[in-house]
């Protein structure tokens, strides 16, 4: 799984006008672009839709970052210098000509490892990133909306962000197939804890805000609060960003819980403007904090650097979409449900 020579077979039909296409199909799994998509359903569609999603793409990007960290294993162009890195339109400067491993099931050329890891490079291969990202997005999709065509699309999807992920040279094989089974591993407990059961329903109801609570919300909790923040707690450099986007997000839904859900119904106009409204909030707050940041001189500490400066933005953006948006009418709260009588 850690061969070139798919690599170099792929790489034989290269053209212009393919590589274009294949660089298009690698962008369906870029992690700017599917968060932006994240936005436009949270805002524009489903505010609870998104946020479930929400949870199942950050995880695979944290876990995909830890493991690449973890492995620290090279990308292709630096195991053989004829594989070309089609996505940036050059060859990699590599001392090695090495085939990978030399079977399917074997692993790189230790000594190739080895070079690699002591140039203290962090541009690491496996699992590959654009897999898993595309995998859990577009899953959490199809999970999201229980729809068969959104399934079949998030399978394809997958697929082909992966082909592209080796077309480009950017994976091995080994990289797509570790991708695609951590956002699969991912997406199935995501099943379990977010999306089975009455799990959405204790996530979205006012009463959750109490601290009297079952054991099936607490858990939900613990991955929604608890686990980010411990990983945060251990490297922020590598933690950081995705568990404050996540913190920052299920923070503001405790707030909105607060204060009423809103209903998803809405004009086009009034979509529109949500998500205008919700990339405001973000970028403003964004550029607030990386003023202040700047100003105290607290870009050494990853903290600040990277789990508050996601944090912050992202609770801003979800909390105050909302807020403000009851406010000038472009939500409207749920009516609640009646409690039942129980004398």
């Amino acid at each position: 799984m850690f061969q070139t020579q798919i690599i170099l077979y792929l790489q034989s039909f290269a053209t212009n006008g393919l590589t274009i296409l294949v660089r298009a199909l690698t962008d369906l799994g870029d992690e700017k672009m599917l968060a932006t998509i994240i936005i436009l359903i949270t805002f524009g569609i489903s505010y609870q839709k998104g946020l479930l999603i929400m949870q199942t793409f950050q995880w695979t990007l944290m876990l995909t970052t830890g493991f690449k960290n973890l492995f620290a294993l090279p990308r292709p162009t630096y195991v053989q210098g004829d594989i070309q890195n089609l996505q940036h339109g050059y060859f990699d400067q590599t001392p090695f000509n090495s085939p990978g491993a030399d079977k399917f099931l074997g692993p790189i050329d230790p000594q190739v490892v080895k070079s690699f890891r002591s140039q203290n490079s962090s541009d690491y291969g496996f699992p590959s990133g654009h897999t898993s990202a595309a995998t859990a997005l577009w899953g959490g999709i199809a999970m999201a909306f229980r729809k068969k065509s959104l399934c079949w699309a998030a399978v394809i999807i997958s697929l082909l962000v992966g082909f592209s992920r080796m077309y480009l040279g950017r994976h091995f094989l080994g990289d797509v197939i570790g991708g695609l089974t951590l956002a699969g591993i991912i997406i199935f407990f995501s099943h379990l804890i977010f999306f089975k059961g009455n799990c959405q329903q204790f996530m979205f109801e006012r009463k959750t805000v109490s601290l009297k609570t079952g054991m099936p919300i607490l858990l939900t909790y613990s991955f929604m609060f608890i686990l980010p923040l411990c990983l945060t707690l251990y490297s922020a450099d590598l933690f950081g960003d995705g568990a404050g986007y996540l913190i920052g997000a299920n923070s503001a839904l405790l707030l909105v819980l607060s204060k009423g859900m809103p209903e998803e119904s809405g004009t086009l106009l009034q979509r529109l403007l949500r998500v205008l409204l919700g990339a405001i909030l973000f970028f403003s707050m964004k550029e607030i904090m990386d003023g202040m940041i700047e100003l105290f001189h607290l870009g050494e500490i990853g903290f600040f650097e990277d789990f508050l400066s996601a944090a912050i933005p992202t609770f801003t953006s979800f909390a105050g979409t909302i807020l403000v948006g009851y406010k000038i009418k472009l939500y409207q709260k749920q009516i609640p449900w009646p409690i039942p009588d129980k004398s």
